[in-house]
């Protein structure tokens, strides 16, 4: 409703979304891109894949996939229980985590 315009992904290698050069921590790290406003990315030691983004009628955005290796970092460290895990977030219109 407020033609924005949102791209989520991984990315391996050094990136630049136009707000700087970022290096994934792990094989890849997951992002997401509000047009022209922010970006945020997601790591670990392993992989980070993104594999569903929603947003709400309040801008704010809902990403789901999950995560290889013993930690990813999203906002806060979390443990893998083993194998993949699965990760649900939300951000809000501004590109924070909430």
């Amino acid at each position: 409703t407020s033609n924005n315009v949102y791209f989520t992904g991984n990315f391996f290698g050094i990136t630049n979304f136009g707000y700087g050069d970022i290096e994934p921590n792990g094989s890849s790290d997951a992002f997401i891109l509000k047009l022209g406003s922010w970006v945020q990315t997601f790591s670990g030691d392993g992989s980070s894949i993104n594999r569903r983004i929603g947003i709400d009628s309040n801008g704010n955005a809902y990403l789901s996939g999950y995560f290889g290796g013993d930690e990813a970092v999203f906002g806060t460290n979390v443990t893998s229980k083993g194998g993949n895990d699965i990760f649900i977030l939300k951000l809000n219109a501004k590109g924070k985590l909430e």
